[in-house]
Formats: C-alpha cells, structure tokens, sequence
C-alpha cells in the first residue's frame, strides 16, 4: 500500500510539472515566406587556380534584401549581392564544393539555393 501512494504521489507530481506547448506565432513577421533562390554557375567543374561566377535569381522578396553566401570547402568567395565569384585555391577546395545563398527580405523573410561545383585537381 505504501508503494501504491509513492507510485501515485510521483505519478500526480509529473502530471503537474508537464509543460504547456507554446503558442503558435501565425503572425506575418514569423519568417515564412515563398522566397525562391536559384543559383547557377557558368562551370559546372573546375581546376585548382581556376574560378567561376555564380549568380542567385531571387523571386518573392518584399522590399530590399541581402546576400549571405558560404562554401563547404577552402576555395574563396569574392563578391557580394546575388553575383560572385568562386576560386579554387588548392587541393583543400577538391571536390565538391556546395555553394549556398541566403537571402532575407526587408520583413525577416529568408530563402536558401544551392550549387554545387566540382574542382578536379
């Protein structure tokens, strides 16, 4: 009987500690969007020391918006806004090197493209 009460006592003792869920935020600044951003290169492979450009075309955004480019590998980004330019610098850029743009609108609103461009030795 003793064990049933404690059982009891913890079971009650959970069932008040549980968290509620949070409320849903269906507000329009809650960064859901259509923004769409496609990226492509004028070389789909390149060699150490080479470069290629890539470009991002944006559709949905409101207002002005801005770029945050990255690269998985060693090889340089220069450039800035939806045009850059990508350079293989050396054997730590083989491969592949996954390109990726985000862009966010003047409301917060953000959308993401992908390229992937090989580097041969």
């Amino acid at each position: 009987m003793k064990y049933l009460a404690s059982l009891l006592l913890v079971a009650s003792v959970f069932v008040a500690c549980k968290k509620k869920a949070a409320p849903i935020n269906n507000s329009p600044s809650d960064n859901s969007s259509n923004i769409t951003v496609t990226l492509s290169s004028d070389k789909p492979t390149m060699r150490f020391g080479q470069q290629c450009h890539i470009t991002a075309t944006v559709t949905g955004v409101t207002g002005s918006c801005s770029y945050q480019w990255q690269v998985n590998t060693a090889s340089a980004i220069t450039g800035s806004g939806n045009y850059i330019t990508l350079s293989a610098c050396c054997e730590a850029s083989a491969g592949d090197n996954n390109v990726t743009c985000t862009v966010t609108d003047a409301n917060g609103n953000k959308g993401t493209g992908h390229v992937t461009v090989i580097v041969n030795p």
